[in-house]
């Protein structure tokens, strides 16, 4: 089971509190029979011992002032605060400036004196709206000042930023929320936090694979490497824990898309279906084993159709069609006469040359991905197969060395 910073401090809170009400006993029985051998040096000794622990322990209590000039008044009392105290507290809301303070009071209304709050590394000073309202944090006091060490908040158990636009060190627990739209910029790990220390980073801009957000290791490995992480997916959301043995951060949610297969917008594609080739995700009406009719064009969209035996009308010569999955098949029947353009990558037809096709004619077309289609069987309306262009007529050079051999 796992104890939170709140639960060990209300469990030590109510420790303490049983320890000092034992105090006032002594002090309301210090001259009575029943505690007479209790000397005041052993009364002094005790309440000196108790002021310690209450000075360096976990100190949390009523949150008051304003989201700039925090107080935190414990329940008991506190003295000179002594370094590596901690201070565990609610925030009110955001804080609108860099420079905010914080001041424990203790029950008997003494106080050390407001002490400034600054990052975990003890001299980066906190953002505007770093403190988020009803997220806990907790406060190392280093002799001077207050680090923030860790926070959490109910739900997701990260503490959701700010939306951050330019580089950002993130603190242990924390789902940093980046906008690129106005430039890449870098987020930087914690540095060899606790062991199971968790950090996300969501894209709320969209705008990831124009604009990376480069995340820093920050000294130690990201998945076993010692390499930096560019996140180049966009609306993607990623999750990291920290492995202290190894001194890795492993990645427990991974982008929903690799950065070649981003999914397309899905306006105006509304009862279409989602394909992919392995590699470029595309949408494409639903295929029916039925006819359909496409007026011939450059780009004959034959991905696209509604089913898939096509009847293509008219005669402006065909150079490409769609990009589909691989494996899609599509078989064209023609009404007319126009040019199929044979291309070795992107439209391959039997001979390796431009074919006119007659009225009649049938061709068969397999994708292979990336718009690249390959005529994998024809049925002419002749009857005849399609055969390689004519080699082009022998020079009298040639002529001449061929009958030096006779």
């Amino acid at each position: 089971m796992t104890i939170t910073a709140v639960q060990l401090s209300d469990t030590f809170n109510t420790w303490r509190a049983a320890t000092n009400a034992l105090i006032a006993q002594a002090n309301a029985q210090l001259d009575s029979t029943v505690l007479g051998t209790l000397t005041t040096v052993d009364k002094s000794s005790l309440v000196a011992a108790i002021n310690e622990i209450n000075s360096r322990g976990i100190i949390s209590g009523t949150v008051g002032g304003t989201v700039d000039a925090i107080t935190v008044t414990a329940p008991y009392a506190v003295p000179s605060l002594q370094t590596n105290a901690v201070v565990v507290f609610t925030a009110l809301g955001a804080n609108a400036t860099t420079t905010p303070t914080i001041n424990v009071f203790g029950a008997n209304g003494t106080a050390d004196g407001a002490k400034p709050i600054v990052r975990a590394d003890g001299t980066t000073a906190v953002i505007a709206g770093e403190f988020a309202t009803n997220t806990t944090y907790i406060l190392l006091y280093d002799g001077s000042k207050f680090r923030i060490i860790s926070k959490y908040s109910s739900g997701s158990g990260l503490s959701v930023t700010t939306i951050k636009t330019a580089n950002y060190t993130a603190l242990a627990g924390e789902e940093v929320r980046c906008n690129t739209t106005g430039g890449a910029f870098n987020v930087v790990l914690p540095a060899d936090p606790n062991d199971g220390t968790l950090v996300g980073i969501l894209d709320v801009g969209g705008t990831f694979a124009t604009n990376n957000v480069t995340v820093l290791r920050n000294g130690g490995k990201i998945t076993g490497i010692s390499d930096d992480l560019a996140l180049n997916v966009n609306n993607t959301y990623i999750q990291f824990e920290y492995v202290k043995a190894n001194g890795d951060w492993r990645i427990l949610t991974t982008p929903m898309a690799t950065a070649n297969s981003i999914l397309p917008s899905q306006g105006g594609n509304a009862g279409y279906v989602l394909t992919t080739d392995g590699s470029t995700a595309t949408w494409q009406k639903p295929i029916t084993t039925g006819a359909a009719t496409l007026a011939s064009a450059a780009t004959l969209n034959i991905g696209a159709a509604s089913g898939d035996y096509i009847t293509v009308t008219g005669t402006t010569t065909i150079t490409a069609f769609d990009n589909v999955a691989a494996g899609t098949e599509r078989t064209l029947k023609f009404n007319g006469a126009l040019t199929l353009t044979h291309n070795a990558t992107s439209l391959i037809l039997p001979g390796g040359a431009n074919f006119v096709v007659a009225a009649g004619d049938t061709f068969t077309f397999r994708s292979e991905g990336s718009g690249n289609w390959r005529c994998i069987s024809y049925s002419l309306a002749n009857g005849q197969p399609i055969t390689a262009p004519p080699s082009p007529p022998m020079t009298a050079a040639q002529i001449s060395q061929l009958l030096s051999y006779v």
